[in-house]
């Protein structure tokens, strides 16, 4: 997008932003504008895990001890020597894991746990219930060796604590019966003398300790149960914050407008009235809206936009007379600020008038705006009218005069009616104020909007924290070459109280420190 370059006045006034970057300036923004993600996702996890942990079955775990060498015959003068292996091979010990957990081991423990041994107790699971009962089984039976040594645990979970230590009892059993049955089918393989000595040859299990009832719950523990699943809920957190960032194009920062604008950012408003609420239900006892009371909005937020206008003749040669003031969206936005900026430039020694020329809302067309003749902008250009006293509304405290738009049957004829050339024929009764200032429709009205540029010195845009759409806004200019040329500034209005939000915006920061210098210089 083709920026046009900065008035002389705009451009000593602020900084403009080089662009929206994703950089750790923005990730700790959007945390702090999406806390509430942040703290609510690892929240609802800390709630789901303490649910689990109060409903889950509880599980005992009873374990037993092995002491398991393999035995070797050296030969020796004729007669055997039997020597354990010092150390058995890695080999050796995963093997006997395996013969512990294998189908045979646990067919014979199921078995004999049951109180009915099969004919050949090492045969196996055979039918679909056995192979299931087996799995089961498998699933609550943990074999594993201790550390570097020949001994190995044998555990199993269940949720009976005498059910666990019987069935580890059971495995142990079968195990050891395993073990004496391989040797003594060794040995009656071979005959004579050396039958003898293979009885004593070959793997030999040691009972270290047998299993017990045990007293503790084998479960995890809760509080560890809730942390993990307070980190996992606070990394999903951090990462959907992020993500609601990355997706959201809505306004939210002084660099992301002028970005787009091109121009800097002269103001941030942190009030916010609810004008489209309140102006509903005022409206209907044909009462002036609220945002027409006066002190409701920040008026610091607007010292550097009347300090632009009312420098440029000095800095231009070339006075700035004509002024509007709009916005992206149909809201009171663009009304708040023009009606703000007149009363904050207006003088008894310099004359400023306020003209509605929005025929799209309510604007400034108010009870407390109207003239006493009660015709407006619209009813001037029609009925071929001029600008005089009986015309406008003054304000006795301010000194501001106000222009309604009038009668407005057709938005869009009234539009046109406005910006026609009989405005321009207008022009030399306006000259008798040092500023005049327009409240234009929004820049959805590009027709009306691009129209009044032609009769405009420049134009001051409006945004809403969190409304406008960076998307839309851009799109807009784009297509309205002419109204992005007039633009000098931007206003930021509604934002958020929270401090923490502009933390990281170097703008913000300093029109939060201008703010507060005028406030206690004003005092």
């Amino acid at each position: 997008m083709d920026v046009p370059s900065l008035p002389k006045t705009a451009a000593r006034s602020l900084p403009v932003s080089n662009g929206s970057t994703y950089d750790w300036q923005w990730m700790a923004r959007a945390l702090i504008e999406r806390s509430w993600v942040v703290i609510l996702i690892p929240a609802i996890f800390c709630v789901l895990a303490v649910a689990y942990v109060l409903v889950r079955p509880a599980t005992f775990q009873a374990s037993a001890t092995l002491d398991v060498v393999n035995l070797r015959l050296l030969p020796g003068g004729g007669s055997g020597v039997f020597l354990p292996e010092v150390q058995a091979l890695p080999t050796f010990l995963d093997t006997q894991q395996q013969i512990i957990g294998s189908t045979s081991i646990i067919t014979a423990a199921i078995d004999a746990l049951e109180g009915t041994p099969s004919e050949n107790e090492f045969d196996g699971a055979k039918t679909v219930s056995a192979i299931k009962e087996l799995e089961a089984f498998r699933r609550g039976l943990i074999v594993s060796r201790i550390g570097q040594s020949n001994l190995i645990n044998i555990g199993f979970r269940s949720d009976d604590p005498q059910t666990s230590a019987n069935t580890v009892n059971a495995v142990v059993d079968a195990y050891l019966a395993k073990l004496e049955q391989d040797r003594l089918e060794t040995a009656e393989a071979a005959s004579g003398w050396l039958q003898e000595q293979l009885r004593s040859v070959g793997p030999r299990a040691t009972v270290v300790s047998a299993a017990y009832p045990p007293i503790h719950k084998s479960n995890t523990r809760g509080l560890h149960i809730i942390a993990v699943a307070g980190i996992i809920g606070g990394f999903i957190g951090l990462f959907s914050a992020l993500m609601l960032s990355f997706f959201d194009k809505r306004i939210r920062n002084p660099e992301q407008l002028a970005g787009i604008i091109g121009q800097p950012c002269l103001g941030v408003d942190k009030s916010n009235p609810q004008t489209k609420k309140k102006t509903g239900a005022l409206a209907a006892d044909n009462a002036p809206p609220a945002f027409h009371a006066k002190g409701e909005f920040d008026n610091s937020a607007l010292f550097n936009v009347a300090s632009l206008i009312q420098s440029s003749a000095s800095e231009t040669g070339n006075r700035m007379r004509y002024v509007g003031i709009t916005s992206l969206q149909k809201e009171n936005s663009s009304t708040v600020v023009s009606e703000q900026l007149a009363r904050l430039i207006s003088a008894p020694d310099h004359k400023v008038l306020l003209v509605d020329a929005d025929p799209y809302g309510s604007g400034t067309s108010s009870e407390n705006s109207i003239s006493e003749s009660g015709r407006g902008l619209i009813d001037m250009l029609v009925g071929n009218g001029s600008l005089s006293e009986e015309n406008v509304k003054k304000e006795t405290d301010t000194g501001l005069s106000i222009l309604s738009v009038g009668t407005v049957k057709n938005p869009q004829q009234a539009g046109q009616q406005i910006w026609s050339d009989r405005l321009r024929e207008l022009k030399p009764s306006f000259r008798q104020y040092d500023l005049v200032i327009f409240n234009l429709p929004p820049l959805f009205a590009s027709a009306d909007v691009g129209a009044a540029s032609k009769y405009l010195d420049s134009i001051v845009f409006v945004a809403e924290w969190a409304k406008t759409s960076q998307s839309d806004l851009a799109t807009a200019l784009d297509l309205n070459p002419a109204i992005h040329k007039k633009i000098i500034g931007s206003v930021l209005i509604n934002a958020k109280e929270n401090p923490l939000i502009f933390l990281f915006s170097p703008v913000a920061n300093f029109l939060r420190k201008q703010r507060v210098f005028l406030s206690g210089a004003a005092k």
